[in-house]
């Protein structure tokens, strides 16, 4: 959905005032079709990337009780928010744009999709700034504890109740209006043309709390916490004459998440959030000196940018952690535990082995209805990094760079 006019379909419109010159189909204006292949094409890549990214750790969270710690939950939060964003946004804007935005499904889904979008967008804006404080929290403070049930639920509560009330002005700014194209032929477009007063300083202000002020306090705690590791890891080395290398990756790879984390966040975000306020508060000649094509590239390509960081989070915030890598590889690959399973449930109906039979009931019921808890490897895999973690932290007594790194990323 958009917030400005992207085709001079009314013949008042000053989109068309200045020399703009675009091919046409029965006097409807047609957008480059090189345009729509590329576009089209980049919308269905981070669709299906992200629907992969984001369900693959949805499922990781579930199926694995040593992966229900605070931090994790609070990235299934993303993740959920990611997915609701990618299956409204996706569909919706791709559809705009081969129906050259005319709204063929009534003044009611315009309001609910629009008011869907900016929920999603929020959500996902305020959990990024959730895992950035818990990060930091355990940084600073050096801290494992995790948050209760209850203190997680109220979270996420406020989270979705922020996003949600933050995003009820946008049924009242999207409206089903009839437009004329330059023959005069009448269609209906969801307009979500921000031309009031109140409109204006609803963009402001939503711009400020979503953008602007996560951006900001992202970068800051994000900053105090590469301080933090920084100030260990050179306590550590300085105690010791060597430093192994494995130690010097994990800094790297820590500096490197970092990084990640706010670029991706700025980039993904700035263009388009730059664009909506230069075309609102830009002089109305500004958009008219350009082409058809560079406008159309340039409000398609920041839309792009914004719809791929519902897509990216997943690989930045969890796929770099060796112990959701091994649990997804183990939940997806491992024939073994799927041959087992089958087996299992074969002798269970056959009712060959009572007394396993029994044991199966038990055991399915004390995991929740699944028959194998895939923990139990995940907690073998993870042994092998204790034991290495173990050993360099006996042969640098207490190695404080290492228990951080592991509380930061593979919790």
């Amino acid at each position: 959905m958009s917030s400005d006019v992207l085709f001079p379909v009314n013949a008042s419109s000053s989109h068309h005032d200045n020399n703009w010159s675009y091919p046409a189909v029965n006097n409807v204006p047609q957008p480059p079709t090189h345009l729509l292949t590329i576009c089209t094409f980049l919308y269905v890549i981070i669709f299906l990337f992200g629907l992969m990214g984001n369900m693959a750790v949805i499922l990781v969270v579930l199926q694995c009780r040593s992966m229900r710690t605070s931090i994790n939950l609070l990235f299934l939060n993303l993740c959920l928010a990611d997915l609701f964003g990618l299956v409204i946004t996706g569909p919706t804007v791709v559809v705009d744009m081969f129906a050259r935005e005319v709204w063929y499904l009534g003044p009611f889904m315009c309001k609910l999709v629009s008011f869907l979008e900016n929920v999603c967008g929020n959500a996902s804006a305020v959990t990024i700034l959730a895992i950035s404080y818990e990060r930091h929290r355990v940084a600073c403070r050096a801290s494992t504890n995790t948050s209760d049930i209850c203190s997680l639920c109220k979270s996420f509560l406020a989270i979705w109740l922020t996003s949600v009330l933050a995003s009820l002005p946008m049924i009242f700014i999207a409206q089903m209006t009839k437009e004329h194209y330059l023959d005069n032929t009448p269609v209906m477009r969801c307009d979500t043309s921000i031309t009031l007063v109140w409109h204006k300083v609803y963009l402001v202000v939503s711009t400020m709390l979503f953008f602007i002020l996560p951006l900001v306090v992202i970068f800051l705690l994000y900053t105090k916490v590469y301080r933090k590791l920084l100030l260990l890891f050179r306590r550590e080395q300085a105690r010791q004459l060597g430093y192994p290398r494995e130690i010097v990756r994990l800094k790297r790879q820590m500096r490197q998440i970092i990084i990640a984390v706010v670029l991706v966040f700025f980039i993904c975000h700035t263009p388009y959030r730059t664009i909506v306020l230069w075309l609102q508060f830009a002089p109305p000649n500004m958009p008219a000196n350009m082409t058809i094509e560079g406008y159309l590239t340039m409000i398609y390509m920041t839309r792009i940018l914004l719809y791929s960081n519902h897509a990216i989070n997943p690989f930045v915030y969890n796929f770099v952690s060796r112990k959701f890598r091994r649990a997804l590889l183990w939940l997806c690959c491992d024939r073994r535990r799927r041959s087992a399973r089958l087996d299992d449930w074969k002798d269970l109906v056959n009712n060959r082995h009572p007394i396993r039979m029994e044991s199966l009931r038990q055991h399915r019921q004390s995991t929740g209805g699944r028959l194998f808890d895939i923990d139990n490897n995940i907690r073998d895999k993870d042994r092998e990094d204790a034991e290495l973690s173990d050993r360099l932290n006996n042969h640098f007594q207490r190695n404080d760079f290492l228990v951080l790194y592991k509380n930061l990323l593979l919790e």
